[in-house]
């Protein structure tokens, strides 16, 4: 179970990573350095993204089997990088709606 999950998190950060506007026929290098091109990543999350992808590709190709921590590491990055492209975009412009405007300052 642990290397199927890993392989789906890796599934869900490659549809992720299209979502979010990287072209869906590049590799996930090329991905991943879209994403950081366009301020959608920064340089910290890129590199654990890399791991991210390579963990689950180690679980498809290579046979890794990842422990129970592992796999936390693996779902809370994948969690995160939802919770940034799908999630927390709709709820700013909720947000940005509800608050009320600044009054304006009259000269004097």
């Amino acid at each position: 179970m642990p290397t199927l999950a890993a392989m789906g998190v890796r599934a869900l950060l490659n549809r992720t990573f299209d979502l979010a506007g990287a072209d869906a026929g590049a590799d996930f290098d090329t991905k991943l350095r879209q994403l950081r091109g366009a301020g959608t990543v920064g340089e910290a999350e890129l590199e654990t993204l890399r791991v991210m992808t390579d963990a689950g590709s180690a679980a498809g190709h290579r046979g890794w089997r990842p422990d129970p921590d592992q796999l936390d590491t693996i779902l809370d990055a994948a969690e995160a990088l939802l919770h940034c492209v799908a999630v927390q975009p709709a709820r700013t412009a909720r947000l940005r709606g509800a608050v009320p405007p600044r009054p304006t300052r009259q000269r004097r």
